[in-house]
């Protein structure tokens, strides 16, 4: 997970570290959204800079839950 006003240098850094595609956003203990690695490919893209532009720029607001068929392990 991350804040929403970490950079998304940061981002990157988290989900690379741990291998995931993207994170959910947390701001106060709920989640406020989630952040993904396609969404800040296409930030830098239209000229964003990771380095200084914070998780809440581009974070996407939907975040859609889904139930389990299986037990968590």
């Amino acid at each position: 997970m991350i804040a929403p006003g970490a950079t998304l240098a940061d981002a990157t850094r988290v989900m690379t570290e741990k291998g995931q595609g993207f994170l959910p956003v947390v701001d106060g203990g709920l989640v406020v959204g989630i952040v993904s690695l396609p969404d800040i490919r296409k930030w830098a893209r239209e000229g964003g800079d990771a380095e200084k532009d914070e998780v809440q720029r581009v974070l996407t607001l939907e975040v859609r839950g889904y139930e389990s068929q299986s037990p968590p392990t």
